[in-house]
């Protein structure tokens, strides 16, 4: 009796790791782990990760002429929208921080920001995704509303509204 029961509990142990390894399912980055039961290496597959350049040429499809909504609010466009003068996101993280006003003993960390640039290139609707404190992310809030007019972003050659993430360190 004692026999069977170890031979039902070691058959579920099996059975329980075998359920914990991952398929490989798509080709991408290749990571040895090391498995407990025994010392063998596993290769374990991760999807790539593209990188933000990447992913906005994967997003972006063509649409037909006649399909074309301008009045949409695109996280990725052919053109993203910029302030005057800077050619990346991270002048307007910097132009965020300038405009900052945080009060004593702050922790050091990130803002996760949320907004959107309208077809004149307006900021509106900002909202913290991800904060600190509730006076930081009110700061945080407060400073991405000062923010200029921005060169907003194109599609097709129409200017339209797109969403922007923006991770702002305090320091």
């Amino acid at each position: 009796m004692k026999l069977a029961y170890c031979c039902l509990l070691l058959g579920l142990a099996e059975s329980a790791a075998l359920a914990r390894t991952p398929s490989p399912k798509k080709p991408g980055r290749r990571h040895a782990v090391a498995q407990k039961q025994n010392s063998k290496p596993t290769t374990v597959y991760y999807p790539d990760t593209p990188t933000e350049q990447e992913h906005c040429q994967l997003s972006i499809t063509p649409a037909p002429t006649g399909n074309f909504d301008p009045n949409l609010v695109y996280t990725c466009a052919e053109h993203m929208p910029t302030l005057p003068g800077q050619r990346d996101r991270s002048g307007i993280s910097a132009a965020i921080q300038r405009q900052l006003v945080l009060p004593q003993a702050v922790p050091p960390g990130r803002v996760f920001v949320q907004f959107v640039v309208t077809k004149e290139g307006v900021v509106v609707q900002p909202q913290v995704i991800k904060g600190l404190r509730a006076d930081v992310d009110s700061a945080v809030v407060v400073a991405t509303r000062k923010l200029p007019r921005f060169t907003p972003g194109q599609q097709q050659g129409q200017a339209v509204a797109v969403s922007l993430v923006l991770a702002v360190m305090v320091p």
